[in-house]
């Protein structure tokens, strides 16, 4: 049986950089967003629709290899339509 929680299209992601003090190459994550997401729904005639699913709290959770040179983490929002929006930026210590 399908799952139906799963994510079918998400036009709304978040961009996880993590940006080093060397000039180490930066690689881009992208993520489903917790807030605006869409799945499909089974009908009880019979068919499968998609439906956008939108929350007011949410929860995020990443995982960046370890690496001494690691600086900080930047998040941006990818919306269909608009520029990508700088979110936050994690600044990390030794």
């Amino acid at each position: 049986m399908k799952d139906l929680h799963n994510r079918v299209h998400a036009p709304y992601q978040i961009k996880v950089v993590p940006r080093y003090k060397t000039s180490v190459i930066e690689k881009e994550y992208y993520y489903e967003h917790p807030l605006f997401r869409s799945v499909e729904i089974a009908d009880p005639n019979g068919t499968l629709s998609k439906k956008s699913i939108t929350a007011t709290e949410g929860s995020l959770s990443i995982r960046i290899q370890e690496n001494a040179d690691l600086d900080r983490i930047e998040l941006f929002r990818i919306a269909p339509g608009k520029e990508t929006i700088h979110i936050y930026t994690v600044y990390l210590q030794p």
